[in-house]
């Protein structure tokens, strides 16, 4: 089991500290409660590790390319915007072919098992050419190293005013604030809580277990957003499937669609969801969500549910 000392609720006690427990075996065996999605799922999860590490990659690069003097010097005055612009985020733009090429071959895939809920008689080939699909894979992969590089610079300003309140010399803030680059605030504090734990045990050589917790967060990070973008590649792909048999008259304009729930669902976003549409909504509608209005799953980070259709005659 990964054990991982997060803030937030309490779910498991460990040193007397409050800790998030995330078995990461266990999210990839829950399984879905319909076969339609069953299917489309093991596909993701195929992808999953390509763009996990295609996500692993370009952080490497950045913090490869890293000016660690520039960022020691700078760190040492308190100066914020020195040390960012050490650092070259542009680097994180190498993940985006990879990820748009396995996003794109998921999103395919996901199209060809979503044609197998239209009438036996529509024989269509998916357009990954339209306009829609296009668009949705150029914008994607931007979208992700955006947010990558934001929470990064969030995450950054707090570790840089930390070690200078703390007077860490030049190299050793250097050091720990590359580490840090990919995470976001809230795994950051979960960095500085287990470097005070440490640091209270007395434990030796802490700033190579500190290094070796935060690569340990960012694995995990970078898994979680890799889920995440699948499972939205892959209903993506189904949504596109279905609205182009409408454009092509092979599917009912009365078509709807509804949303699966996984077996173990979110309660505050997911669970409400069927509920909230008991009929589901038309394929070119959107589902009413405690989230507000979604197109279709995932409904937050780490969601396995699904989206199927039902021909209405």
């Amino acid at each position: 089991m990964l054990k991982l000392n997060l803030p937030g609720p309490t779910i498991y006690t460990w040193h007397n500290r409050a800790i998030a427990i995330i078995d990461e075996n266990a999210l990839i065996k829950r399984k879905p409660t319909k076969k339609d999605w069953q299917a489309i799922l093991a596909q993701a999860l195929k992808v999953e590790p390509k763009v996990a590490g295609a996500i692993l990659d370009g952080v490497a690069r950045v913090k490869g390319m890293a000016k660690v003097n520039v960022i020691g010097r700078a760190a040492a005055k308190g100066n914020v915007r020195a040390v960012l612009d050490a650092i070259d985020f542009d680097e994180l733009g190498t993940m985006n072919p990879v990820i748009a090429k396995a996003l794109r071959a998921l999103m395919e895939q996901s199209a060809e098992a979503a044609a197998a809920l239209l009438p036996k008689e529509a024989v269509i080939q998916f357009d990954l050419v339209n306009p829609k699909a296009v668009e949705w894979m150029r914008n994607q992969g931007g979208k992700l190293i955006t947010m990558i590089s934001d929470t990064t610079r969030e995450t950054l300003k707090d570790v840089i005013v930390r070690a200078f309140n703390e007077g860490r010399p030049p190299l050793v803030a250097a050091r720990d604030i590359i580490n840090h680059i990919g995470l976001t605030p809230r795994l950051a504090m979960a960095v500085a809580n287990h470097r005070s734990l440490l640091e209270q045990e007395g434990a030796k050589e802490i700033e190579a277990k500190v290094q070796r917790y935060a690569e340990r967060l960012l694995r995990y990070r970078a898994r979680m957003i890799a889920r995440t973008e699948t499972k939205e590649a892959a209903i993506k792909g189904q949504q596109l499937l279905w609205e182009q048999a409408q454009r092509d008259g092979l599917l009912s304009q009365q078509a709807r669609k509804f949303w699966l729930l996984s077996a173990d669902p979110c309660k505050q976003i997911c669970r409400p969801i069927p509920g909230l549409n008991p009929n589901g909504v038309l394929v070119s509608a959107n589902f009413s969500t405690p989230a507000g209005s979604l197109q279709g799953p995932p409904g937050h980070p780490n969601c396995r549910c699904g989206m199927t259709m039902r021909v209405i005659k």
